[in-house]
């Protein structure tokens, strides 16, 4: 299996307009695409959907969106992500939505799956690390009706 059919899939859902935010496409729909059958492990597996881990997960994901629904064997809904997976760097300083500041310690992949994970630590107490999904680390989130990034980069300038 290649990841260049994949890429075609990432295509098609770049060029989707803005204004789409969720799009049905049942699974004929999505062979066209890739110009390929899907895998049986498409039809039989749910975890051949999941949002991460594998090269299929990667175009929709780097495309900006992802699987929210799936009826096996007929369709999949995906849903657009509030924002693309962006570039996160080793070393700096990032706030989260709910304003406690963090440093990136470093990218990795989850050993299991493959899922592009960051590693950070809480700015003033060490004994703190956490692992994210870097596609959650990079996702915004709707407060007040309103989309912001999870993780805001504090720029070099702004930090004391």
């Amino acid at each position: 299996m290649t990841g260049r059919k994949y890429d075609r899939l990432k295509d098609y859902l770049t060029g989707i307009d803005n204004d789409t935010i969720v799009i049905k496409m049942h699974y004929d729909e999505l062979e066209k695409i890739i110009q390929s059958e899907l895998p049986q492990s498409a039809y039989k597996h749910r975890t051949w959907w999941a949002n991460g881990g594998h090269i299929q997960a990667d175009a929709w994901l780097e495309a900006g969106w992802k699987v929210d629904a799936v009826e096996m064997g007929q369709f999949v809904v995906f849903e657009k992500t509030a924002t693309q997976e962006r570039s996160v760097q080793i070393g700096s300083r990032y706030k989260h939505y709910k304003g406690t500041e963090y440093i990136v310690l470093l990218l990795a992949k989850n050993s299991e799956t493959l899922e592009k994970v960051v590693v950070y630590q809480d700015r003033y107490d060490a004994s703190k690390v956490w692992v994210r999904p870097l596609a959650m680390f990079s996702e915004k989130v709707e407060i007040d009706g309103k989309f912001i990034d999870r993780f805001e980069e504090i720029p070099e300038n702004s930090r004391d």
